[in-house]
């Protein structure tokens, strides 16, 4: 419930802001946010966002829509199949984008790929990492399963295939070393 003490200020455009509005018969007002959206409830019940649910996932301040990257990275010669989540980074706000990929491997090239992701991404929706899979895991009504993906993150001891990193506009293995740095928070994201 909104009211005086209660406010609503989730966009700095008035107009916006108000657009996530309900109000009833006695003008008591309640938000509508995206039931995508995660929040903590803490105390003195102060509410904070957290995390996108579903299909997108927050990434340097900016909400990326998985399902429109994995159609950049399909347009990819040599890119068959491509699943987008976010995944967890130490020290980082938010979710880093990383990519299971099936691939033709007689037809696809990682330099290639790099460059078509630099060119036809902006740098907040590059998938950082890009795992490379056989096949990939499909529901009943033939959506992607994502579940397993998220909880393997990019560590190459969970994901059964090679892990790659987008360190600048090259993508180069991920070795103990890097994941190191990463941890450490000493890469540039």
């Amino acid at each position: 419930m909104i009211n005086q003490i209660n406010t609503f200020d989730g966009y700095v455009d008035k107009s916006k802001n108000d657009s996530k509005i309900v109000r009833d018969r006695s003008g008591t007002g309640r938000t509508t946010s995206t039931p995508a959206d995660l929040v903590d409830l803490h105390e003195r019940r102060y509410v904070s966002f957290k995390d996108r649910l579903g299909d997108t996932f927050r990434w340097k301040a900016e909400n990326v829509s998985t399902n429109d990257v994995q159609e950049v990275l399909t347009g990819c010669p040599g890119v068959k199949e491509a699943v987008v989540y976010g995944v967890q980074v130490p020290h980082a706000d938010g979710r880093a984008g990383m990519a299971a990929l099936v691939v033709d491997e007689a037809a696809f090239d990682l330099d290639r790929f790099a460059e078509h992701v630099c060119e036809k991404l902006p740098g907040y929706s590059r998938p950082l990492f890009v795992r490379f899979e056989k096949r990939l895991t499909l529901t009943a009504s033939f959506k992607y399963v994502k579940t397993h993906l998220k909880e393997d993150g990019y560590d190459p001891a969970k994901c059964k295939g090679e892990v790659r990193f987008l360190d600048g506009s090259k993508y180069v293995p991920l070795t103990p070393e890097l994941i190191g740095k990463l941890e450490r928070a000493e890469v540039r994201l």
